[in-house]
């Protein structure tokens, strides 16, 4: 920033002073997704995550013309909303 005028207030009175430019905190960029850590999302979801029949019922849910999977998949209970579940 620029520098100030003299103000003839306060305790630096007489002197000029610049306004302390703070970097942004790393809570502004939380939502940011990084490839490091895209890649260990995918990592864990591959090594621990759902089984194969779910990791198929999730694959068909993101893709949203395919209305006769996705409501097969819903009624088997692998997506959709909770309330269709049958069993």
């Amino acid at each position: 920033m620029a520098l100030h005028d003299t103000v003839s207030v306060g305790l630096n009175k007489g002197h000029r002073v610049t306004k302390n430019m703070s970097k942004p905190r790393n809570s502004c960029c939380s939502r940011c997704l990084t490839k490091h850590t895209k890649f260990m999302q995918d990592m864990t979801r591959e090594v621990c995550g759902f089984a194969p029949h779910k990791q198929r019922a999730v694959e068909q849910l993101e893709v949203p013309k395919d209305k006769c999977t996705t409501s097969s998949s819903s009624r088997k209970g692998w997506g959709g909303a909770p309330g269709w579940r049958s069993g």
